[in-house]
């Protein structure tokens, strides 16, 4: 769908943005309090405090999540032996209950 990569983004990024977002609410309270904003004027600050929320996720998804995840896929993958196709969810034997050979 056209015109919507925007939110398809923050869609992407929600969980990110989701463990970040305080940070962003707080540090945007704080200096809108320490320059003594009116509060009839605090609509305008919403869309910077929004767009830094998506930054600061973006960020950690970038720096951290995804790297993570990366590794955590192909590490199920080499102990699936790279049968995954595309689309499939990876198998999670071994992680959760352990090797095959230790269930019996």
């Amino acid at each position: 769908m056209r015109g919507v990569g925007w939110l398809q983004a923050m869609g992407r990024r929600s969980y990110e943005i989701y463990l970040t977002h305080m940070f962003v609410v707080f540090a945007v309270v704080a200096i809108h309090q320490a320059v003594g904003a009116d509060t009839y004027w605090g609509f305008l600050w919403h869309l910077p405090t929004v767009l830094a929320a998506w930054a600061l996720g973006a960020l950690l998804a970038r720096f951290w999540s995804d790297p993570i995840n990366r590794r955590w896929r192909a590490g199920l993958d080499r102990r699936n032996g790279s049968a995954q196709t595309a689309g499939s969810a990876p198998s999670l034997d071994g992680i959760i209950a352990g090797p095959a050979a230790s269930r019996s």
